[in-house]
């Protein structure tokens, strides 16, 4: 299944920030005032306002869904790192973790960082027991203290 544009067909301007020196899409308004205020509500950040065109001459385009961010803050970057905004990453960290039933309830059988490989290891659970098997989404702090 094709993955869903992020660009919207009435989105004229963009928001412009830099990750590593290269830009990357914010967020995308139907017009250049709007954006204007967007960047305004964002002082931190360093950041431009491009029009579609503008955009596309030098290269961003806005239908690619890997030239935006998705996120303002961490952008899913790890640990102490920040992405290029000077945001803080999450205090959580998420895991994915492989479950299975054996009769008392589900019991956690293995995490895994990303969902892929999360699902990857269900389907061999799955073809090698006959008990059923889940892969659920946890959050848990990133600092204890």
């Amino acid at each position: 299944m094709p993955k869903r544009k992020i660009n919207q067909r009435d989105y004229t301007h963009y928001l412009i920030g830099y990750r590593n020196n290269a830009p990357v899409i914010i967020s995308g308004w139907s017009n250049a005032e709007d954006a204007r205020d967007a960047k305004k509500e964002w002082p931190e950040l360093r950041s431009s306002v491009w029009s579609k065109v503008g955009a596309k001459r030098t290269g961003l385009d806005p239908d690619d869904n890997s030239n935006w961010t998705t996120s303002r803050g961490d952008g899913g970057v790890k640990d102490s790192e920040t992405d290029g905004f000077g945001a803080a990453p999450s205090k959580y960290v998420v895991e994915y973790i492989v479950q299975g039933n054996y009769g008392h309830g589900w019991d956690d059988l293995t995490a895994h960082d990303t969902r892929r490989a999360a699902v990857l290891e269900a389907r061999v659970y799955a073809d090698n027991e006959p008990n059923a098997h889940r892969v659920i989404t946890r959050r848990s702090l990133r600092y204890s203290t």
